[in-house]
């Protein structure tokens, strides 16, 4: 099975990509057996900089790289800086049954899912994979505007 191309822009990070190129219904009308029909098919996270420093503090404790005190101020200049849940997600995922029956919803959402800035669902691969490019290619206009929204 070959993965949809998608045009992830430089600054996401793909956490999970599942999306293949395959429709869930043949064009006979009958079940594709390769259709993945999972709720996790595809997880993008954009990065940005409270996202970085948190990494960055991360990997500093790990290879102790930080005394205690110094890795203290980092913690409480990430604490005062961080805006919570700022990061943007994009999650796929097919719900509502098999092939037949069910449907893509890709969810964009600011930090947590209490914070959907737009859904959109089809029944179509190749529908969602363009969706999904227009929104990576546009996000600020697609999480500013409602009528985009599903």
């Amino acid at each position: 099975m070959k993965r949809i191309g998608i045009k992830i822009p430089g600054n996401w990070i793909v956490h999970h990509n599942e999306l293949y190129d395959e429709e869930p219904l043949l064009d006979t009308g009958k079940i594709n057996s390769k259709f993945n029909d999972s709720e996790d098919i595809l997880w993008l996270e954009e990065l940005n900089f409270n996202s970085l420093s948190k990494y960055i503090v991360a990997v500093c404790k790990h290879n102790n790289m930080l005394s205690e005190e110094e890795l203290n101020i980092t913690k409480v200049l990430w604490n005062e800086n961080k805006v919570k849940g700022d990061n943007i997600n994009i999650d796929l995922g097919w719900y509502g049954g098999d092939a037949a029956s069910g449907i893509y919803r890709l969810t964009i959402y600011r930090g947590d899912w209490d914070h959907c800035l737009h859904t959109y669902e089809s029944k179509s691969t190749l529908e969602v994979a363009q969706h999904l490019n227009y929104c990576l290619e546009n996000i600020p206009e697609v999480i500013n505007n409602s009528t985009l929204k599903k």
